[in-house]
Parts: C-alpha cells; structure tokens; sequence
C-alpha cells in the first residue's frame, strides 16, 4: 500500500518511500505496457 508509505527521505535510498513505491508502481507497468505492445 503505497499511500501509507512514510514521506520522510530515507537516507539508504536518498529519497522518500512514498515516491520509491511510485517509481516501482510506474516501471512495472511500463513494462506491462511494453510486453503487450509485442505479442
């Protein structure tokens, strides 16, 4: 659950959970989107 995801940086990742669970969200269906395009 992202939205409950803290949005203090995190110095290990040098940003906040909330937007490193955006970037995982968003490339995972980026590449959902690219398999598709090429079946």
């Amino acid at each position: 659950y992202p939205c409950l995801a803290s949005m203090k940086v995190d110095p290990e990742i040098g940003d906040a959970i909330l937007h490193k669970s955006q970037y995982i969200i968003r490339e995972a269906v980026e590449e959902a989107l690219c398999m598709a395009e090429n079946v």
